[in-house]
């Protein structure tokens, strides 16, 4: 898999603009992840920056994030939005050079793009303090609306990568069982995991719902609410962890 910055500029132009549910994911994300936060004193590393929406929330909440991002073309777009407590950093974050070390590192929808996630998880390691969080957030492989493609025909086996997935540089799938293998094989403990929104349709799908104004804000409030209690068939699913000792 090439994830070279050449390449993940490529990447940038698959990404849907303007889909309100996939902003609408990312703030549930947050949400869910906002409470293992450090404090508004500590500075965060985020793997993986996207257009700054996530960015733009955890620089309201900390001193400091310092983003890496692959994407030029994504860097900009987070530049555009003028964070003043936000570094960017080019970079594909396995050859990041610093040697600032990080009271947590965010890493939502990022680990879909790892080919060698020994060399992701070791180089984590090498920019967290002692006792810093990694929190992880990934797409669930046994979403609802996946396994209704799957009844559908469109998908073999859930774990297979789609047109779609490739299409975003995707180069594996998780769901609860082989995201919590990887943590703990590459020297990681899980503190927290659950899941986020049950999503019965296709991205694609959910956005033309809430563009029909079917869905209200606590139709999403209901949904967020059962992927916390049947995080097995969340859209997402998340990891909060740190090294063993």
């Amino acid at each position: 898999m090439d994830v070279t910055p050449e390449k993940l500029d490529q990447y940038h132009s698959t990404y849907r603009r303007n889909s309100p549910f996939d902003d609408l994911l990312r703030n549930y994300t947050f949400r869910a992840l906002r409470p293992f936060l450090p404090g508004p004193e500590s500075t965060i590393l985020e793997i993986g920056c996207s257009n700054g929406l996530m960015t733009e929330l955890l620089a309201k909440e900390v001193r400091k994030v310092v983003a890496v991002e692959g994407s030029l073309k994504f860097i900009d777009e987070v530049r555009s939005r003028k964070l003043a407590n936000v570094e960017l950093v080019h970079s594909v974050f396995e050859e990041l050079q610093s040697e600032e070390m990080f009271d947590a590192a965010f890493a939502t929808f990022i680990l879909t793009h790892v080919p060698d996630p020994k060399a992701f998880f070791s180089k984590l390691s090498n920019v967290l303090k002692p006792g810093g969080l990694a929190m992880i957030a990934v797409p669930n492989a046994r979403s609802v609306s996946r396994q209704l493609a799957q009844e559908l025909g469109f998908v073999e086996n859930l774990l297979d990568l789609t047109d779609n997935d490739l299409a975003h540089g995707h180069c594996v799938t998780f769901d609860r069982a082989s995201l919590s293998r990887l943590i703990r094989s590459n020297g990681y403990e899980e503190l927290a995991q659950g899941g986020i929104m049950l999503k019965p349709f296709a991205d694609f799908q959910m956005d033309e719902i809430i563009a029909g104004g079917t869905l209200k804000d606590t139709h999403f409030e209901g949904l967020f609410r059962l992927g916390q209690r049947y995080p097995e068939l969340a859209a997402v699913i998340y990891s909060v962890c740190c090294q063993k000792t």
